[in-house]
């Protein structure tokens, strides 16, 4: 007469081994993007994102029954995770960059004067020996003409005395005339440089005088700022933290902004011996050449920059920075 008393049927937990299958595909998945050179933190966020999602397959309380009631499937997983963290490979550190001209050559005034024409702006690409810019002569040659008509004024006294046989008069008339000669030279010599040539071949990076047409001059003064197209240098900005994996002669990949579907490559020439402040942040300025064939490139282009350093295991790659921090607050 009793009739059997059916139970509700147990809800069935998920196969602890095909969570543990996903999570080492997972794994192994972010071991390959790593080895790629793709940020760690978008590695971490993978394998973050596919551990929680398997957890919330079950409750927290079954996922643990899972995990605690099949040793064979928890030790598999311990042990392929283990050995995952043990793959080696190449550290890279990731870096900003820059493109700066190899040098700069500044043009300035040769001499006092004023400022006729300007024949170039920023940006305009120029020839070694073009002309960039005109000055105004025309001072300079009145004042030649005065000089010169003092001369011949000495020349005659000279010339006068010695007839005279006043030997004093006429060196002093010479004497006069050595000075005239030296400035008429000077006059000279300053008239051929009326036209400011640039000494290289380049762009010019600075250089918008067209406002100061009219304007004096003094010698020296910077006209223009040109800098050489054929060869760039990329300044590799490596933080503090990461210089002591870094070292000349190292590999480096970079990308510019410019051109985000592309790469190139290069080593580390020189490394500034000094940190300097860039955004807050203290950097070890790394320098790299970069050939500029096609004169794609401009100073002044950002990106970023990987540089590969030593081989390490993924698991020192993903969690050495982690316990740095913690010895260096916790451990003197």
């Amino acid at each position: 007469m009793s009739e059997a008393i059916k139970s509700k049927p147990v809800k069935k937990l998920h196969n602890p081994l095909h969570a543990t299958i996903a999570v080492a595909v997972a794994t192994i998945t972010c071991v390959l993007m790593l080895n790629q050179g793709i940020e760690q933190k978008y590695v971490f966020g993978l394998l973050l994102a596919v551990t929680l999602g398997m957890l919330a397959l079950e409750k927290i309380n079954k996922a643990i029954l899972v995990l605690v009631g099949s040793g064979v499937a928890l030790l598999l997983a311990i042990s392929i995770f283990i050995a995952v963290l043990l793959i080696p490979l190449t550290y890279r550190v990731n870096c900003e960059c820059e493109l700066q001209p190899v040098f700069r050559r500044f043009v300035a005034a040769p001499h006092d004067g004023i400022l006729e024409k300007t024949l170039v702006k920023s940006g305009d690409t120029i020839a070694v020996d073009q002309v960039i810019a005109l000055l105004d002569g025309r001072k300079l040659r009145i004042e030649l003409s005065g000089i010169r008509a003092n001369y011949d004024g000495a020349k005659k006294r000279r010339e006068s005395a010695l007839a005279l046989g006043n030997i004093a008069e006429s060196q002093i008339a010479s004497s006069e005339m050595n000075r005239f000669q030296s400035k008429i030279e000077i006059l000279e010599q300053q008239l051929t440089q009326l036209e400011v040539r640039s000494p290289i071949h380049g762009l010019v990076l600075n250089g918008d005088l067209e406002k100061a047409e009219g304007a004096p001059l003094e010698m020296g003064q910077t006209l223009f700022e040109i800098a050489p197209l054929t060869e760039m240098v990329a300044e590799i900005k490596i933080p503090e933290s990461e210089i002591q994996y870094v070292k000349s002669g190292m590999p480096v990949t970079f990308k510019l902004n410019a051109f985000p579907l592309e790469t190139w490559s290069g080593k580390i020439e020189h490394i500034h011996p000094c940190t300097e402040i860039v955004d807050t942040q203290s950097v070890f300025v790394a320098r790299v050449r970069l050939p500029n064939a096609h004169n794609q490139f401009r100073p002044g282009m950002q990106g970023s920059a990987k540089i590969k350093t030593k081989k390490a295991t993924l698991g020192w790659n993903l969690f050495h920075q982690g316990w740095e921090s913690l010895r260096y607050w916790t451990i003197w």
